[in-house]
C-alpha cells in the first residue's frame, strides 16, 4: 500500500512592538477618560490614524506599524499538529496543496 502523508503543525507565535508612550491630548477626536477607552479608540481608528498626514511624524506609527519582535513561539516548547493522508492538489494553495482524507492529532512534548 502506498500512501501520501504529510505532517502539519499548529503553533502560537506572540510578537510585540516596542512600548511607546502616547499622549491622549495628541488625539483630539478621543473623548474618553480611561486607558481602556483609549485602547478601544486606537483599535477602532487605526486605519484612519494610519492614513492621516502626520502619521509618520507621530510615535503612534511605531505602535500601528512598527517592527515586531517574537517573544513566544509554542514550537520552542512542544509540537502540536497532525499526520494526514490524502492527495496532492496543486490548485488548493489555501490547504497547503493537499486534500486530506484522514488525519490524526500528534503531540510531542
Amino acid at each position: 500500500m502506498k500512501i501520501i502523508v504529510r505532517r502539519t503543525q499548529e503553533r502560537v507565535i506572540k510578537a510585540t512592538t516596542l512600548p511607546v508612550e502616547l499622549d491622549t491630548a495628541d488625539f483630539p477626536e478621543f473623548k474618553g477618560k480611561t486607558e481602556k477607552a483609549f485602547l478601544e479608540y486606537l483599535a477602532e481608528n487605526a486605519g484612519k490614524i494610519k492614513n492621516s498626514d502626520a502619521y509618520y511624524e507621530h510615535p503612534v506609527h511605531l505602535v500601528v506599524q512598527g517592527p515586531m519582535k517574537v517573544y513566544y513561539d509554542s514550537a520552542d516548547h512542544s509540537y502540536n499538529g497532525t499526520f494526514e493522508s490524502g492527495k496532492i492538489v496543486e490548485e488548493q494553495q489555501e490547504n497547503g496543496w493537499f486534500e486530506t482524507k484522514k488525519k490524526i492529532k500528534v503531540e510531542i512534548a
